[in-house]
């Protein structure tokens, strides 16, 4: 949105250039004109922050940090990958084109639908993208209690390939607009 507005801004200064340019204004723009445009463009960005109710501390996350997703300013869950798995990774083959992962979740504002936390994330590799297709273990959790949480994804394209790197992505709940990333997640095939 920053980038909107700032063409925005943009396209108007370039509008009065013009006007003044082609001899129908009565003078050029002054500082005080670019001024009054840059605080009206940060204006608008600040009333558009507000209207963005999902987030998250940074957009992009390595793969051993914990992300914390927040309603305004209230933190609504946590996601973090697992390791203490049996192949030592969070990520791994499900056979063909199907991926199993392996989480932390944890509610902290009350119990949630696991697939309220999940639903919407997918797996991005160079070569495709993974959908979720199934949840296992736990269907709600708790708040509080950080629950082990187990899924498969699908490969939308269905042909299975060799993949070299898999990034593990977190949308706007309800959604498959990307709200972060876990960048470069271990995976075994």
């Amino acid at each position: 949105m920053k980038k909107l507005f700032t063409v925005l801004a943009l396209a108007l200064m370039t509008v009065m250039m013009a006007v003044t340019v082609a001899g129908c204004g009565n003078s050029a723009p002054t500082k005080e004109d670019f001024d009054a445009l840059k605080n009206r463009v940060e204006e608008l960005e600040e009333q558009n922050k507000n209207l963005n109710v999902f987030r998250t501390d940074k957009k992009t996350y390595s793969e051993t940090e914990t992300m914390t997703i927040y309603f305004r300013d209230t933190a609504v869950y946590k996601i973090k990958l697992r390791f203490d798995t049996f192949s030592g990774v969070p990520f791994q083959s499900g056979g063909g084109p199907h991926m199993n992962a392996y989480l932390y979740l944890t509610g902290l504002c009350s119990d949630i639908n696991t697939v309220e936390i999940i639903g919407g994330t997918f797996l991005e590799s160079d070569e495709g993208v993974y959908l979720l297709s199934s949840t296992y273990t736990s269907s709600v959790i708790k708040k509080d209690i950080e629950t082990q949480v187990g899924a498969s994804y699908t490969e939308t394209s269905n042909e299975y390939k060799s993949i070299s790197r898999l990034d593990f992505v977190i949308c706007v709940p309800g959604t498959h607009v990307e709200l972060a990333r876990f960048k470069n997640v271990s995976f075994e095939l």
